[in-house]
């Protein structure tokens, strides 16, 4: 998954160019497939499509499988992850780089699965919000691996710290970015962008916090946050202070004059 190119002999004498699989990417980038609205990677100035210092964002393809096919989701594995125990414990698989450093500004997806209700989708665990307007949001749900991709495995993060990809809407699909470098043997964990969930209904939280949930028994984490306007809770003080300010917006003012100094929601924490 290197970003240079290298030169090969064509057989014949001559010299022909060997594209690595992010060139590639890039390339079908620069033909339009994937344009984007968004601030560059690398100095943070607003472009359509491509920045003009560091030109398109660059998208890593899944690999080809046929839709409905046993084992489908595992097959699309881009060049380079691998799916195997996740190191969170009892979250079940999870998806790792095992080939060459993943550099800032890498797109993957967009994740793929079967559109559904929304009671199925707080229910699966493996389950996206998709905004259409204030009155209409879809939801697609990668429960089946036959017709999912692999993005299905990838877990969320417990923390700010190990999180290195970030969640978010673009043209009616989910895509997750690498916001910072990921080096090979590290997985791939994910948390959402504050953007896409801003206009998003409290049902989100519901399903976010499922989808954070063990696929395979209960994780175990030291410590959770809880909230205390609803029956969710986190496992990060600072995702706890996101969520009461996105769907508890009247008492996260309340807070913000109880504790003017700090300007932070009060939470609460307990040994799991």
């Amino acid at each position: 998954m290197a970003i240079s190119k290298r030169v090969k002999n064509a057989g014949d004498g001559s010299v022909e160019e060997e594209k690595t699989f992010l060139d590639s990417a890039t390339e079908k980038q620069r033909g339009g497939s994937k344009p984007a609205n968004r601030d560059c990677e690398e100095c943070d100035s607003f472009f359509i499509d491509e920045c003009e210092v560091h030109g398109p964002p660059i998208f890593i393809s899944d690999s080809p499988a046929p839709l409905g096919g046993p084992s489908r989701a595992r097959l699309t594995l881009p060049l380079g992850l691998e799916v195997r125990v996740s190191g969170i414990p009892g979250a079940g698989l999870g998806v790792f780089n095992r080939d060459q450093r993943l550099p800032v500004g890498v797109h993957f997806g967009p994740y793929e699965g079967e559109l559904t209700d929304e009671d199925e989708a707080i229910d699966s665990g493996y389950s996206w919000m998709i905004y259409r307007s204030k009155r209409c949001v879809d939801y697609i749900d990668a429960r089946r691996e036959t017709h999912s991709n692999w993005m299905r495995y990838v877990n969320c993060a417990r923390n700010e710290e190990e999180q290195n990809l970030v969640a978010f809407q673009y043209r009616g699909s989910i895509l997750y970015r690498c916001f910072k470098p990921i080096l090979p043997g590290l997985e791939l964990l994910v948390w959402y962008g504050e953007e896409y969930a801003k206009d998003l209904i409290i049902t989100f939280d519901y399903l976010w916090s499922n989808k954070c949930s063990a696929k395979e028994g209960e994780r175990v984490s030291s410590e959770f946050f809880y909230c205390t306007q609803c029956p969710l809770s986190y496992t990060a003080e600072v995702y706890l202070h996101k969520h009461i300010k996105r769907s508890h917006p009247d008492e996260y003012a309340v807070s913000l004059l109880r504790e003017p100094a700090h300007g932070q929601p009060p939470s609460g924490s307990s040994p799991a």
